[in-house]
């Protein structure tokens, strides 16, 4: 099964931990500086100190981009309003410069 992609802010509004260094899950991925969980739409799933009722977290989302795969490239629209229509999206088939 193939996951889906998603694009949320960098950094965790607990503490402001950079989410690059965060630990990706099935389902999301998890703050590495206490351990909250976002899903890709940056919705705060998960709060592991928190008490088991707390509902918190629900509360709780980060900024989150819309994203798509085309032709094996991976595209995110950070613009304002609706992004547009990934059909008339033109991949540049250019080769890709080595990797160094």
């Amino acid at each position: 099964m193939k996951a889906s992609l998603g694009l949320i802010g960098r950094h965790c509004p607990h503490r402001g931990a950079d989410l690059c260094f965060g630990r990706r899950e099935d389902n999301g991925l998890r703050c590495p500086f206490h351990g909250w969980l976002f899903d890709r739409t940056g919705q705060c799933m998960e709060q592991p100190a928190e008490p088991v009722d707390s509902k918190m977290f629900m509360a709780i989302k980060l900024p989150s981009y819309p994203v798509i795969e085309k032709e094996g490239v991976i595209l995110a629209y950070l613009g304002s309003g609706d992004p547009p229509d990934p059909s008339v999206v033109v991949i540049d088939e250019a080769p890709a410069p080595p990797r160094a």
